[in-house]
């Protein structure tokens, strides 16, 4: 039996990491040690699985389906046939909002009025703020346009020097900045990837007040046919600001994944810690069902994990 899985995730605190932590704690009790990497974030999680510098990861099903398809950041790399090893349910919005007192209710409406946006979205060599960012631009703002508007984009995280992140040694932690803006009057709105219990919504809902925006549908349906995310709905009063059902860029899950030649032993193992229901005890809510996942053309269950649910469908 396999003793020790290096696994990709992200920084602590962020969704890829407490998805890999509640992995870690239910491979525990299987006698197998999960090793976490906090520093493979971005970019980099995808190509620590593809490296063999990590066996396995945890990443959003689009950027697994970028990968492999060359799209983006991954346009110039040769990354091996990746295979999804197990879904994690979650439910995961591109969600905008602004102050109420501007009477916007719509990211189309805030462009054609150039409002001085002062939000906080992701930076721009964040995978998921790559996709911000074109939803964004395709309702008329980009980055340089919210600065000739007399607003600007604000990185909810504090960043590290370069020098800073050379000489680190420790593990990598994330450090949020949502209360400081909204506590500081810096942000009057934001573009955020979240939950429920996102502690950036939280922060930016609860102590701003603020309306959450509607996109045009036609342009999230474009721009996820090409790109593979889901148009899914953020329910009303799931957090102050969101009034009424919003049609919104989205996901269901996240992926565990690795290569193709990843041990069966291995992802059996890691299926059979996920049908442990302690691990619905998490920050994120993430859970786990035996239900199939349905995937992106351009990948495939592992072989593993293909048989897991054959099994299961046919009792």
């Amino acid at each position: 039996m396999v003793a020790r899985i290096p696994f990709a995730a992200s920084g602590i605190g962020s969704y890829w990491w407490e998805g890999a932590k509640l992995l870690k704690a239910a491979l525990e009790r299987k006698g197998v040690e999960l090793d976490v990497n906090t520093r493979s974030s971005n970019v980099r999680n995808v190509l620590s699985v593809a490296s063999g510098e990590s066996l396995l990861g945890i990443t959003l099903p689009q950027f697994v389906d970028w990968a492999q398809r060359g799209l983006d950041v991954f346009a110039n790399e040769k990354i091996p046939e990746l295979c999804v090893v197990a879904p994690l349910n979650i439910p995961y919005y591109l969600a905008a909002a602004v102050d109420r007192a501007s009477g916007i209710t719509s990211l189309k409406e805030l462009a054609e009025r150039r409002y001085p946006w002062k939000a906080v979205i992701p930076s721009d060599d964040n995978l998921v703020g790559i996709y911000i960012e074109r939803i964004m631009r395709e309702h008329g703002i980009t980055r340089a346009s919210l600065a000739a508007w007399g607003g600007t984009d604000l990185n909810p995280i504090a960043q590290r020097t370069a020098a800073e992140r050379a000489s680190a040694t420790g593990p990598n932690v994330m450090k949020s900045r949502t209360r400081e803006y909204a506590e500081s009057g810096a942000a009057n709105g934001f573009f955020l990837y979240i939950n429920g219990c996102s502690d950036w919504a939280r922060d930016l809902t609860t102590l701003l007040d603020l309306r959450f925006l509607h996109f045009d549908e036609a342009i999230l349906d474009t721009i996820n046919a090409d790109w593979g995310a889901t148009k899914i709905t953020l329910p009303a009063r799931l957090l102050p600001g969101v009034d009424e059902d919003i049609a919104v860029a989205g996901w269901h899950q996240h992926y565990i994944y690795g290569l193709s030649g990843v041990p069966d032993e291995v992802v059996r193992a890691v299926l059979a810690a996920l049908e442990d229901e302690r691990i619905l005890d998490n920050t994120f809510g993430f859970s786990f069902s035996g239900f199939r996942p349905e995937l992106p053309k351009s990948l495939r269950l592992h072989p593993a994990t293909e048989a897991y649910y054959s099994t299961r469908e046919t009792g």
